[in-house]
């Protein structure tokens, strides 16, 4: 199929933005899970030689232009970090629950006890208390102690088992200050006398709870995907997505509202320069392609194809005829066909026409070829066959007005 074409096409550069996006996005999940780590407590050497080992292999696999492995195994790798971040999280907020489970209890023992301190421990502690005062001092298996504790609830903790896994969640989402807040908040609930007042208060606590808890999620949530957002914008590399990233980040700390307003904007702002960037470096891909098999690729070419949204490449050894370049190269998808570049009144040639048509054709696949030995693709969508529609009439005279104001040149864009 030599005639007029519509192409799919993916660049060398595209591709690596891509991949440097994604890697991008594996650099923030591996932030946040070593900074979860941290402040659960978790986190051991190894781990930290895991995490930049492992993103140091994919990071070599882009440098040596392996794009479809790190395209395969980068949201993998950001899958398998996240569960695990997650499930730490979830055994340092059942540790935290734990720990406040025995904080209580032996609050409470410590006050039985004073009412009895002039009895020795073993003749007026309860068989209970002395039980626990041996699990506290012996166990070494917290699953053991926790079911233990679940076997042989006190009055108290029946009541506040919930608030109290609430807040050692909270103890790694909130500020300590706020944490201690609401801990004293249970901590007058709970000296209520009346028993009905103070059940109907905890039901209250434990209702905002939930609400506190929730807005917390969300909002850590928001922060770790305004954070993979930054570093995908950082990935890009331009001055405007740079600058977006950095003042993403100085306004993370907001509340729940300003972030999901932040990040409806971020992701607009990325989507703009990974189409800006794309569709530069494909427009780019195809004239340094169609350049190196000798036609005439001149300054201002793209330009005026970003302007009137299609240019007609010449080619000096073959007068008379032109490829024209067409379509937004944003997103993807390219017309490309022959030309014939005649003057007012010129007869038309069939048997010129369609050699024209079969060189092209033989320059299309020479173009694919290179495109793809570079990482890329050019992929045909849609195509006609030679002769099978009258090639498309370009004025010569406007040909050579445009060309009066351009000198050629060979086009690379920097690899990012």
């Amino acid at each position: 199929m030599s005639g007029p074409k519509v192409v799919r096409i993916v660049s060398r550069e595209e591709r690596i933005a891509t991949c440097s996006g994604l890697l991008g996005r594996l650099e923030s999940a591996l932030q946040d899970f070593e900074r979860a780590a941290r402040r659960a407590g978790t986190l051991t050497e190894a781990d930290v030689q895991n995490i930049h080992a492992r993103h140091l292999q994919l990071k070599q696999a882009l440098a040596a232009d392996r794009f479809d492995e790190v395209e395969r195994a980068v949201p993998t790798e950001i899958e398998f970090v996240q569960r695990e971040q997650q499930r730490q999280q979830a055994d340092a907020i059942r540790r935290e629950t734990l720990r406040r489970r025995v904080k209580k209890r032996t609050q409470e023992i410590e006050a039985q006890m004073r009412v009895i301190v002039k009895t020795p421990l073993h003749s007026g502690a309860t068989e209970q208390q002395l039980e626990l005062a041996k699990k506290l001092k012996e166990s070494e298996d917290d699953r053991s102690f926790e079911r233990w504790l679940a076997d042989h609830p006190s009055p108290s903790e029946m009541e506040t088992a919930r608030i109290e896994r609430q807040l050692a969640e909270l103890s790694f989402l909130l500020d300590a200050a706020v944490v201690e807040g609401l801990e004293s908040r249970l901590q007058t609930i709970e000296r209520e006398p009346s028993a009905p007042q103070r059940a109907m208060r905890l039901d209250t606590l434990t209702i905002e709870l939930a609400t506190v808890v929730k807005e917390a999620r969300d909002r850590e949530a928001a922060k770790s995907r305004l954070r993979a957002l930054a570093e995908e914008l950082r990935a890009i590399g331009s001055a405007g997505a740079v600058e977006r990233a950095a003042s993403v980040l100085a306004a993370i700390d907001g509340d729940l509202q300003v972030l999901t307003a932040l990040e409806a904007g971020t992701v607009n702002a990325l989507a703009a320069e990974r189409e800006s960037l794309s569709a530069r470096a494909r427009r780019n891909a195809i004239l340094k392609g169609l350049a190196t098999l000798g036609y005439q690729v001149n300054e201002g070419l793209e330009t005026a194809w970003v302007n009137s949204g299609r240019v007609v490449v010449k080619r000096p050894t073959q007068p008379g005829y032109g490829v024209e370049l067409g379509g937004k190269s944003e997103n993807g998808r390219l017309q490309v066909r022959v030309v014939a570049i005649r003057g007012a009144g010129e007869a038309t040639d069939g048997t010129r026409d369609k050699d024209a048509e079969r060189m092209w054709c033989s320059d299309f696949s020479k173009l694919q070829k290179q495109i793809a030995e570079q990482g890329g693709g050019l992929v045909i969508e849609r195509a006609l066959g030679v002769g099978e529609t009258p090639l498309k009439v370009v004025d010569g005279a406007e040909m050579s007005a445009a060309a009066d104001h351009a000198e050629p040149r060979e086009r690379v864009l920097p690899r990012p």
